[in-house]
């Protein structure tokens, strides 16, 4: 018997994450975007980084907080801008 997974694209941050790049501001507005933003911009062998895909994913499936997974993408943003300057 198979079971329905409920799932929430469309959850949103209130505020948003609002990230400064180079010559832009770009906004992060919930935990699909978050997951989207950091498989495409993070290093994924970060444990921060991936911590904070399962938790915003764990977010999607209404298993945990938007807020809580708001939280594991800052702290993830934070880690990978420390990787970024030691290299």
């Amino acid at each position: 018997m198979s079971q329905i997974i409920p799932v929430l694209f469309h959850g949103r941050w209130h505020p948003p994450v609002n990230l400064v790049e180079k010559t832009r501001v770009r906004q992060i507005t919930g935990p699909a975007e978050a997951v989207r933003y950091m498989r495409e911009n993070f290093t994924v062998t970060n444990p921060a980084c991936s911590r904070a895909i399962s938790i915003c994913c764990a977010a999607l499936r209404l298993e945990a907080d938007h807020e809580t997974a708001k939280m594991f993408f800052l702290a993830a943003y934070e880690s990978e801008i420390q990787v970024r300057k030691s290299h």
